[in-house]
């Protein structure tokens, strides 16, 4: 070989040497193949500036696979940066998503002044990725607004909005319900801020709705002391005296006197019996706060936190014992005391217990041996069916507080109408049907039981439910839908007949409407309760998908509802000056679902000779929270209630944005055809 040659080539040795190296410098094995010998799939020598193989085949001898030293590394370089920034991300969504705990927490403030400056209106994102988090949203006052926004889910869970274009209904506080009221009213803030809340709130919840001592770090002990006899009577006196004992008939006077005497006749604290010391606690605060918020009379003030917290604590021994009356009146008041708090979530767990000891005790079931009187000995033959009559109210007052938590949250019932004896009370029957309803029995005696509610209404609540609005009634065919609403409206017609006329509630379509004032409180909730029926059964009518002829109907059920609706927002307007905090959350969610119903008009047709109308009676019912919120005393009771009004202060300026956005759409289309008329005149 020639010397020339042989000095420009390398040595396989000195190839593999210099492979070596770049091993060592990349990190990586460098292929000792060029491209052309591994594409033959032949062995290489390796030998620079060409090898054996491709000289004599005299093509270039390459090393472009070579080049490629390091691609792993870079690769895994560039996973670890997407791998870094997905954590960013995640990271970053975990701080919205506290965030948006954080700015319900403190929305109050935030919200009250994001409403008057709409360029900074992008806080409310579903999904929390333009929540902005106030640094102090863990004060008392944020921590009420946030619960008052719970317990308004509570109030409206089964409220929804009615789209009879698609023929559907979906929640109001749902990603689709803000969706289509953006459409509609072309706002983007809508309801969002009372939207982005989690199902539970356990971990703020107990903190501050009723009690705020409850949390552990700040409970103080609790006492085995009763409350002072002397207090006890005072509040039993105005109680047995008045017709809410009528009313709310928990507590028998008889029963209520042994209970008083036995307690406090004991010698030693310990050996109070947990049901009736719980028993004796919770009615103070019960009594005290019906009581003085219908008769406004002036007695000692009531530790009513202390008295909760002692009911509380001695709950598990009640439910965990032995099964008594006693135990039931407790545990009934108990979700009495939290229903007219406004809290329907704990009402509810409290009421499902009770139910359970109430089906245990008998009380579904008709006493064999009816008609004892409560004045009668309670060492006398009769003391046990007398005793069983009480057990019989306490199962109607279960039954009515079953029916109103599935109308307000539009779950199950926990009581089967097929389970029990549902024959009523002839006291009931005999004072309701004559005209001397609400006029105090003579010589002294008590108050028949007369009950909150309605009871053959209750009934007719529960039919409403499971024929229109349970999961099976969703299901139905059209026209089963349209036969259901039909015989459950003319059940509640013939129900409104059997009222004494002097009672009876007004025909829907009235004119005038007539003046509420004049009537009592108990018979205005009664035509209250009778219209908000009218207006739940028709409301279901928006899901027929039918055209034609029947489609008037369904169009005149559709507006039976809003009437209906409108009506109720009459009547609490007349009543507002008579009715307190408490009995109003009672009722809260009468004027709610009226709000909403009439709200889901105004934007279904914003058009509609009513548009003006209906934009009146929600700015109505805006000033009826307004004015009970002002009438309240302060803490976070008023912070929940003012909750509740600007929520419907909200509804209301979105109606008023879907009026206009209707009337600016329909002057541009008049203009557009207006132009396109010029146009079409000037051709020739």
């Amino acid at each position: 070989m020639p010397k020339s040659i042989s000095a420009n080539r390398s040595s396989p040795d000195s190839a593999h040497e210099s492979n070596r190296e770049a091993e060592k410098e990349t990190g990586k094995r460098t292929p000792r193949a060029c491209d052309g010998c591994r594409q033959r799939k032949v062995k290489c020598d390796a030998v620079k500036p060409a090898c054996d193989s491709c000289r004599h085949l005299r093509i270039p001898c390459t090393y472009a696979r070579a080049l490629r030293t390091g691609g792993r590394k870079r690769a895994i370089h560039s996973s670890l940066q997407r791998l870094s920034r997905r954590i960013e991300e995640l990271e970053q969504s975990a701080l919205r998503q506290k965030g948006s705990s954080d700015s319900l927490l403190g929305i109050q403030s935030y919200y009250s002044t994001t409403l008057s400056n709409s360029a900074q209106n992008s806080f409310h994102s579903l999904d929390g990725s333009k929540l902005v988090s106030p640094k102090n949203a863990q004060t008392q006052e944020s921590q009420c607004w946030w619960v008052g926004c719970f317990l308004l889910k509570q109030q409206i869970g089964a409220c929804k909005l009615s789209d009879t274009d698609s023929a559907e209904t979906f929640p109001l506080l749902s990603r689709r319900g803000l969706k289509w009221i953006e459409s509609r009213t072309g706002d983007p803030l809508g309801l969002g801020a009372f939207a982005v809340l989690p199902e539970a709130p356990h971990d703020i919840l107990p903190l501050v709705p009723l009690h705020q001592s409850l949390h552990p770090r700040t409970c103080p002990p609790l006492s085995n002391a009763l409350p002072p006899r002397r207090l006890v009577e005072q509040y039993a006196n105005m109680h047995f005296s008045s017709i809410m004992h009528a009313i709310v008939p928990f507590v028998e006077p008889v029963r209520f006197n042994q209970t008083v005497a036995l307690l406090y006749s004991t010698p030693t604290e310990a050996s109070y019996p947990p049901d009736r010391r719980a028993f004796i606690h919770i009615f103070l605060v019960f009594a005290a706060k019906i009581e003085i918020s219908h008769l406004g009379t002036a007695l000692p003030p009531v530790d009513e936190d202390a008295c909760v917290r002692t009911t509380l604590a001695l709950l598990p021994e009640i439910l965990g014992g032995c099964w008594t009356i006693t135990g039931l009146e407790t545990i009934l008041m108990l979700a009495g005391y939290y229903a007219v708090r406004g809290n329907l979530q704990f009402c509810e767990v409290l009421h499902a217990d009770a139910v359970r000891i109430m089906f245990a005790l008998g009380g579904h079931i008709r006493p064999i041996k009816p008609g004892a009187s409560p004045e009668s000995s309670p060492n006398s033959a009769d003391s046990p069916s007398w005793s069983d009559s009480h057990l019989r109210s306490l199962f109607w007052m279960c039954y009515l507080i079953d029916k109103f938590l599935t109308q307000r949250t539009g779950r199950a019932p926990s009581i089967r109408d097929d389970m029990c004896d549902l024959d009523l009370p002839t006291s009931y029957i005999n004072q309701f049907s004559s005209s001397t309803l609400l006029i105090r029995p003579a010589g002294g005696r008590q108050w028949p039981p007369l009950f909150s509610t309605n009871i053959e209404l209750a009934i007719i609540k529960d039919k409403i439910f499971n024929r229109l609005f349970s999961h099976r009634a969703m299901q139905v065919p059209d026209a089963e839908l349209l036969k259901n609403i039909r015989e459950l409206d003319q059940e509640i017609d013939s129900w409104k007949s059997t009222v004494p006329p002097q009672f009876r509630p007004h025909n829907i379509h009235a004119e005038p409407i007539p003046n509420p004032v004049e009537l009592s409180m108990h018979v205005l909730l009664l035509h209250i309760e009778y219209y908000y029926c009218v207006a739940w059964v028709h409301s279901a009518s928006v899901r027929c998908r039918i055209s034609g002829g029947i489609k008037r109907g369904v169009e005149g059920s559709i507006a039976l509802s809003v009437v209906a609706s409108r009506l109720i927002i009459t009547y609490l307007s007349a009543m507002q000056h008579v009715v307190g905090l408490e009995p109003f959350w009672v009722i809260v969610h009468h004027p709610l679902s009226s709000v909403i119903t009439i709200f889901s008009h105004v934007l279904q047709d914003p058009l509609a000779s009513s548009g003006a109308q209906d934009l009146d009676f929600l700015r109505c019912a805006s000033d009826i929270f307004a004015r009970l919120s002002e009438r309240s005393p302060t803490g976070c009771e008023t912070r929940h209630l003012e909750v509740v009004k600007d929520f419907v202060q909200e509804l209301s300026r979105l109606a008023e944005c879907a009026l206009q956005k209707a009337f600016k759409e329909r002057s541009a289309e008049e203009q557009d055809m207006q132009s396109l008329m010029g146009v079409s005149q000037l051709e020739p």
